[in-house]
């Protein structure tokens, strides 16, 4: 016991420089966790490959290598079709691309289907084919349980769907590159179809295009001659509504506006001389009346008579002047002139007032005359915009006669166009490369297939591997652990059932196992943690049922008696506790009778003569006691006291009974065990949390049943304690 083994050093190791929770790394992504993946998952690997596999077998084994025909051809307008173009322009070049969609057309397909009667070919027809009885058998099952009657035979349009849809399928139409070059490629088990295919449809192709084209000018014309007619007699309508306006309008010609017209203009010069004239008029009458009575009125009127007048009065004025220079005013002569000038001057003053009297019988005339001419242009103005709404509304008629006939001259130019395309070729083909019996099978072998297959089916089993590991949630490692005041106490090899079965002798038949070994390290870690000296009492529980504690418990029980130390195994497990199994003994009397009175402490411990451990079995089923508070043990742990026992309670698990997390309390240090690979991470932590919670100290973490070869192929740390070299190092397994 002085020698420290291996995994007392690794142990403490651990102890004493154990990470805090947060740096703790759990299986790497890399390229070695990825290999030790596969090698721990390679069973599930290899089943789910060899279930693909086998899945897959079958339709490779079945298939068939087609024989491939090939046509390359270029299509393109014909050169006839630039004479009927407009100005001989160069015809629009054909879009392959459209051309590739017209021969993959269903009308097509169907024309291709017929002409090589493809419906009477299994390779196309599959309900020529005999059904497996498997399949056979299958489909009587599903119509069964559907409740559905025995299978009708298809019809001819379902067989022909049937046919197209596998034609299409062999069928490989596409444009070759950036090229016009199409190329008409065709799969089929026999040669000769595999090239008859392609050829076949190019003549196919310009037949549907031609009959196609011809269908469509025809339905044009056949569409455009009621609407040509419809158009001329609408045209027709159009002229005689123009022709009946005309004549019911009186407007025939264009005489009528322009007379109009021309008066309107006559009769707005004449007003505007008119104006003018009397402006002058109006202007010298009122010079005149101002004058009316004084020397200067003579001067303002401009007439023969008033000029006549003016020379008889100056002459007669010069006469009188003459006459007064030799003669007095009393002179006869004087007396006649001054009376001569007095008559002349009378008469100018008449001619004066004639003259007004004119002029304002002329101002008149022209008053009346502007009013004649403005009724003339109101008149000729009135008529002017009659007949311009009529020439609006006549406008409007020939407008609309006009359009008609600009309907039907289109309508008359597309049959026009129609006429001179319908003869002339829609496409031409070119035949580069005709299709030829092609002489060996195209495509891959079976071997390409199967290993193609092998290959899928390997991705597909790791990849169910990688789910199956992230779906994996069992413990494996302390390392896995995160809840605080957890210590992790290492790792214990996984007994066979004979083993488990008799622990006392594995303990002491094989003290150099790893089992032992193991054990022992387990002991050493509780006394390290409690100052060097083992506690006087030990709580050993675990998550959940199944996980071996009774099994570890009791080992360790084994190992400290045999190290001469006085051990008392409690069975706290009042419901399923065994420890009474694993040393032959009977359950009663047990902790159910005495926590219910029955039977004192010292009537339940009872010693094994073989390892000389003390321990309590659980008592009978039927006497069932419940664990309420410490005191119930007190007792119990006086009598251990004066024995010199040290105390190990193998209790139930911590989320079963309730019991537990009160023995924790009670108990110097508890050991929480954990089953490789079994125990949920989330059942391991919120049990620990509860020995945590209750226990007086730091909880003890061991990892059982741990599969040693497997949990090497994992990326923890303590993965080398089992190490195949050191494994080797002990005689035994265990």
């Amino acid at each position: 016991m002085n020698k420290m083994t291996h995994f007392d050093k690794i142990s403490r190791s651990i102890t004493r420089q154990a990470p805090p929770p947060a740096q703790l790394r759990e299986e790497e992504l890399d390229l070695l966790g990825i290999f030790r993946l596969i090698r721990r998952r390679i069973w599930l690997i290899l089943a789910v490959s060899a279930v693909v596999v086998a899945l897959a077998l079958p339709s490779i084994l079945s298939m068939q290598r087609p024989y491939y025909g090939q046509s390359r051809l270029l299509i393109q307008k014909p050169l006839t079709s630039s004479l009927v173009t407009e100005g001989n322009a160069p015809p629009t070049p054909l879009d392959p691309n459209t051309e590739v969609e017209r021969l993959l057309a269903r009308g097509i397909a169907v024309k291709v289907a017929q002409e090589f009667h493809l419906d009477r070919l299994e390779e196309f027809n599959p309900t020529l084919a005999p059904v497996p009885l498997l399949d056979s058998w299958v489909d009587g099952i599903r119509r069964w349980v559907r409740g559905e009657g025995p299978a009708e035979p298809p019809t001819a349009d379902d067989v022909m769907e049937t046919v197209i849809a596998n034609y299409y399928d062999a069928l490989n139409v596409r444009r070759s590159g950036t090229t016009d070059v199409i190329e008409i490629g065709f799969s089929s088990l026999d040669p000769e179809l595999a090239a008859a295919v392609p050829n076949a449809l190019v003549q196919i192709y310009l037949e549907a295009r031609e009959s196609g084209a011809q269908g469509r000018v025809s339905e044009a014309e056949a569409w455009l001659a009621p609407r040509i007619e419809a158009q001329r007699a609408r045209l027709n309508d159009a002229l005689a509504a123009v022709k009946a306006f005309r004549e019911n309008s009186g407007l025939v010609s264009d005489d009528a506006r322009a007379d109009a017209a021309r008066s309107i203009s006559t009769l707005t010069e004449r007003r505007s001389t008119l104006v003018t004239e009397r402006a002058d008029l109006a202007a010298t009458l009122t010079s005149l009346e101002s004058k009316v009575g004084q020397p200067e009125a003579a001067e303002a009127v401009d007439t023969d008579t008033m000029a006549s007048l003016r020379r008889s009065l100056q002459q007669q004025q010069a006469q009188l002047a003459r006459l007064l220079q030799t003669y007095g005013e009393n002179y006869g002569p004087v007396l006649d002139a001054r009376s001569a000038i007095r008559e002349t001057q009378a008469a100018i003053s008449g001619e004066v007032d004639r003259t007004v009297q004119s002029l304002r019988a002329k101002l008149a005339s022209y008053d009346r005359e502007d009013a004649a001419i403005t009724a003339g242009l109101e008149s000729a103005h009135d008529t002017l915009a009659r007949l311009n709404v009529l020439q609006n509304q006549l406008g409007v008629l020939q407008a609309a006669a006009d359009r008609e006939r600009t309907a039907l001259d289109a309508l008359e130019d597309q049959r026009r166009e129609l006429e001179s395309q319908g003869g002339v070729p829609v496409a031409e083909a070119e035949i580069l490369s005709p299709a030829a019996v092609p002489m060996d099978p195209a495509g891959r072998g079976r071997l390409i297939y199967l290993i193609g297959a092998m290959f899928a089916a390997g991705s597909i089993g790791v990849t169910v591997a990688f789910l199956r590991e992230m779906l994996d949630s069992g413990l494996r490692s302390p390392q896995q652990l995160r809840t605080p005041g957890a210590l992790p106490g290492g790792l214990i090899p996984k007994l066979t059932l004979e083993e488990a079965g008799d622990i006392a002798k594995v303990l002491r038949q094989k003290r150099g196992g790893m089992f032992a070994d193991v054990i022992r390290h387990t002991i050493h870690a509780l006394e390290r943690g409690n100052d060097g000296v083992f506690p006087r009492s030990l709580l050993v529980s675990s998550a959940l049922p199944g996980e071996g504690k009774s099994l570890i418990a009791a080992a360790i029980a084994i190992e400290l008696a045999a190290s001469g130390r006085s051990v008392l195994l409690v069975d706290a497990d009042l419901v399923e506790g065994r420890v009474h199994q694993l040393f032959g003994a009977e359950p009663a009397p047990g902790m159910n009778e005495y926590l219910s009175g029955e039977v004192d402490a010292a009537g339940v411990i009872r010693q094994d003569p073989r390892t000389r451990v003390a321990f309590v079995a659980r008592g009978s089923s039927e006497t069932y006691a419940t664990l309420h508070e410490p005191r119930q043990l007190e007792k119990l742990m006086q009598l251990a006291a004066t024995r010199g026992d040290i105390v190990i309670f193998d209790s139930a698990p911590v989320l079963a009974m309730a019991e537990t997390t009160l023995l924790a309390g009670v108990a110097e240090r508890s050991l929480m065990l954990v089953r490789w690979g079994k125990t949920h991470r989330r059942a391991a932590d919120l049990a620990i949390q509860r020995l945590v919670a209750n226990s007086p100290a730091d909880v003890l973490t061991v990892v059982n049943a741990v599969d040693l070869k497997r949990h090497a192929l994992y990326g923890f740390h303590d993965a080398g304690m089992f190490a195949g070299r050191v494994r080797k190092y002990y005689p035994n397994r265990t």
